[in-house]
């Protein structure tokens, strides 16, 4: 592991500190190193990991929800953008890796896809890759009207519901032309709080 590693206490909360110099090395550490970062946490009694990335604020994730994704580390059809995602979401995204279809999780606080199966390479859009559009947020390739209507719709469904929604999407300050799909979307609640989106890609067009 070609990171930093600081050992420091927090105030009534034992931590570890994992230094990266980006977000993209400290993705690949925590999603495919998984077993090495609890190893380190239990050798010094830790029951935190801290994310710290240079200009960001730092990043605490328990080693409970550290120990539940372990469970991903055989799975090489997954994609995740966030490290610290609530122990309900991890949950969700294990249930969908065994789904042959397209899919991938929104957190709607901020509009971010943070897990994607890899199966939506190519899919999103034509000559875009997964890493890029994870960075992307809703409201930088969807199109306004569909977004708004879209955010006023799905606020009628209670968590748990299953519904479908057909919009227009394009590269983040493009002049391409809109292209027209249609996705399934279920909402969930982590235990953050956080309100998160599990989509199902149906078709394109």
């Amino acid at each position: 592991m070609g990171t930093n590693l600081i050992r420091s206490a927090y105030p009534n909360n034992d931590a570890f500190i994992f230094e990266f110099k980006s977000e993209a090395e400290a993705r690949g550490v925590f999603a495919c190193e998984t077993h090495l970062i609890l190893k380190i946490l239990e050798r010094w009694n830790a029951v935190t990991a801290v994310i710290r990335i240079p200009g960001q604020t730092d990043i605490r994730v328990p080693i409970a929800t550290i120990r539940l994704m372990q469970e991903f580390e055989p799975i090489t059809s997954i994609f995740f953008a966030d490290t610290s995602l609530p122990p309900l979401v991890l949950k969700a995204a294990v249930e969908k890796s065994e789904d042959e279809r397209r899919w991938g999780i929104v957190r709607l606080s901020d509009e971010r896809q943070v897990v994607m199966s890899n199966g939506m390479s190519g899919v999103l859009l034509a000559g875009v890759n997964i890493d890029e559009t994870t960075q992307w947020k809703r409201p930088e390739y969807w199109h306004p009207d569909d977004l708004q209507s879209f955010n006023t719709y799905w606020r009628n469904y209670e968590i748990g519901q299953e519904i479908e929604y057909r919009y227009r999407i394009h590269k983040p300050k493009s002049n391409d032309p809109w292209e027209w799909y249609r996705s399934g979307y279920r909402l969930i609640q982590g235990e953050d709080r956080d309100l998160y989106q599990v989509c199902i890609f149906l078709d394109r067009g």
